[in-house]
């Protein structure tokens, strides 16, 4: 059983935030990423806590919450592999 699956957008530049966040949100309406049902959005902020979204079914329910941590945990290990 698959938790996560972590898309890579290759075809966006990363400089292009909002771009990359309509491209994201093109492919969840034309069900790229099967249903969707949580989104999680984090906008670090220099010397503060990050600014943290979450869109769906969150209400009562841990699963979203592991799959994010589990996200972040690549997104992480692949910044220090890559650096």
């Amino acid at each position: 059983m698959t938790v996560a699956e972590v898309v890579q957008l290759h075809d966006t530049s990363l400089q292009d935030i909002p771009a990359m966040m309509r491209k994201v949100a093109d492919q969840i309406e034309a069900g790229e990423h099967g249903e969707v049902e949580a989104a999680f959005l984090v906008i670090p902020e220099s010397g503060r806590y990050p600014h943290v979204f979450a869109w769906g079914n969150i209400e009562g329910r841990n699963d979203p919450v592991i799959i994010f941590e589990l996200a972040k945990a690549w997104l992480l290990t692949n910044l220090v592999d890559n650096a």
